[in-house]
């Protein structure tokens, strides 16, 4: 009987997460420094860029957010105004979006997605961007495929948009 009521406990546990602006905690910074470096991703250096950015401009864009469980860092996005492509026209990009290999599958992407679409409403933006090679899970998002650009390390990316939301 404990399995099955740990296996319920743990489901209405996942929906206990708060999305938290980084910049306005920086308190957690250096935690989310190393959560940032040991994704397995290698982003840190361009996390921690638009991280800095955004607090020394003190402006909206760019800002990082972190989504937490129990106050555990369980993943993050940023929301940025260029992704490191040619075209620099395309703005605003959730960026570096990241859930931690343990929580996923509970559409917790969605989540941070849904987040930086209303983020984008509440700053005047009716779009937003992504540039992934991640293309099932960001159109079934309702993301489209607008285009192809090559990245600053000379790759091609895809580049979505979807509309942002009201609140």
């Amino acid at each position: 009987m404990d399995f099955y009521n740990n296996i319920i406990l743990e489901v209405f546990m996942v929906e206990e997460y708060k999305i938290i602006s980084l910049e306005e905690n920086l308190n957690l910074k250096e935690k989310v420094l190393s959560f940032v470096e040991n994704c397995g991703w290698g982003i840190k250096p361009f996390f921690q860029e638009q991280l800095e950015l955004g607090i020394l401009s003190k402006q909206k864009v760019p800002q990082s957010f972190i989504m937490l469980k129990d106050e555990k860092i369980i993943g993050f996005y940023q929301f940025i105004k260029n992704e490191p492509i040619r075209n620099k026209e395309l703005t605003p990009w959730i960026a570096t979006l990241f859930i931690h290999k343990r929580y996923r599958g509970n559409r917790l992407s969605e989540k941070l997605i849904e987040h930086g679409r209303k983020y984008a409403f509440k700053l005047g933006y009716r779009k937003v961007y992504i540039s992934t090679d991640h293309i099932q899970l960001y159109e079934k998002m309702g993301f489209r495929e607008i285009g192809l650009d090559i990245d600053k390390w000379g790759s091609p990316t895809k580049i979505y948009e979807i509309e942002s939301i009201e609140n």
